[in-house]
């Protein structure tokens, strides 16, 4: 990638009751990057995995997905800027510019896991 500001997106899924995630889209060319984690973020860090790239229609995508796998409706979005690394490296620093999630964060993949979580100021 070449460091330029590029659009993120955050989606609450809500895919049956009781069973929500949050999926975190940040563009790459003509696909999303995305990464599903297990709640919310916030800044103490949060878990997920790597989910399949997603289409760019998604960056305002709100209502029913397809094939029964529920809803989704954006929890924040913005731009986003490569600090070190890009969304498809195992270790990634970005700079969130967003209404929810501002600053500097990492993410990070060990396995089939990956944590986001705000760096220290």
């Amino acid at each position: 990638m070449d460091g330029s500001p590029r659009a993120f997106v955050v989606q609450e899924h809500q895919v049956a009751p009781g069973d929500l995630h949050y999926d975190l889209m940040i563009e790459a060319g003509e696909v999303l990057v995305t990464f599903q984690l297990d709640e919310a973020p916030r800044a103490e860090g949060v878990v997920g995995r790597r989910s399949f790239d997603h289409r760019r229609r998604y960056l305002d995508y709100e209502g029913p997905i397809s094939q029964d796998r529920g809803e989704v409706r954006i929890w924040d979005r913005g731009q986003v800027e490569d600090l070190e690394g890009d969304p498809r490296a195992s270790s990634y620093r970005l700079r969130f510019s967003g209404r929810r999630l501002r600053g500097e964060w990492a993410l990070h993949e060990a396995g089939e896991r990956v944590r986001l979580a705000r760096e220290s100021a």
